[in-house]
């Protein structure tokens, strides 16, 4: 066992009156604990059970070393403030590690490309792609994993076109959707299919016609539990590419950062 003394902790938002997107963090959470790579595996959610304050303490008082894998699609409040203030009221800032917000690793970048590609393939026939991010008008970084992998979509010579659109930003996904002619894969850049990646989406795409396909979202891709444990195993082997790096050049974050 590789991390036989390091535990991993999968961090998630929690969906309150919804099941879907902690199904999905659980499910990932057995997931990587089956392959046997660390000493334990859990998940913990800042809203619902079971709570990631208590998961902290528990791993903490058990296990050396304790990575915590933040399930949020962009670097906001949660990933920058919410979760490092989590860490160190559980008293294991000094065993902990950070890894990037999931949604900013280049690793998941690719895969939501190549999922992509798949679909469309399948389909057979040429389209535009919309990547859907949820946005933050007050927090401009919220956008940016967004723009990372509509740069990486529009790499790809299969696609008509590639664009990004927002729920709590510009563009705003109605706009965008109402100017598109033609088959159009929409591409939601959440963890779950909750309120924001469900109805949201289909209520801008409804009446439109069929030329609209909704894919998967990132905690529902084959092999996204392979992106948080080469993040893991990328800051482990102390990467350096510009100073200290961890996951595939995305910053590490020991907690020593946040005191």
């Amino acid at each position: 066992m590789p991390f036989s003394r390091t535990a991993l902790i999968v961090a998630a938002h929690g969906e309150l009156g919804g099941q879907e997107s902690d199904a999905a963090t659980l499910a990932l959470a057995s997931r990587i604990e089956k392959l046997g790579i660390f000493g334990a595996v859990s998940s913990g959610f800042f809203r619902t059970v079971p709570n990631l304050s208590k998961v902290l303490l528990d791993m903490g008082r058990d296990w050396e070393r304790v990575f915590v894998a933040p399930l949020l699609m962009a670097d906001g409040m949660f990933s920058r403030k919410a979760l490092p203030d989590a860490v160190n009221a559980s008293g294991i800032a000094g065993k902990a590690e950070l890894l990037p917000p999931i949604g900013c690793l280049p690793d998941l970048h690719r895969l939501v490309v190549r999922e992509t590609k798949a679909i469309a393939q399948q389909r057979q026939l040429p389209s535009h792609v919309v990547v859907v991010g949820h946005g933050s008008r007050s927090n401009p970084t919220s956008r940016e994993s967004v723009m990372a992998v509509v740069a990486l979509m529009n790499e790809v010579d299969l696609f008509l076109s590639a664009q990004p659109a927002f729920l709590d930003d510009e563009p705003d996904i109605n706009e965008v959707v109402s100017r598109l002619d033609g088959q159009t894969i929409i591409v939601p850049y959440f963890w779950s299919t909750g309120l924001h990646a469900g109805a949201g989406l289909r209520d801008a795409v409804e009446g439109r016609g069929g030329q609209f396909h909704i894919a998967a979202t990132a905690g529902a891709l084959p092999g996204v539990e392979d992106v948080i444990i080469a993040a893991v195993k990328s800051i482990e082997a102390g990467r350096t590419d510009h100073g200290r790096h961890g996951a595939r050049g995305m910053p590490q974050r020991n907690m020593q950062d946040f005191s």
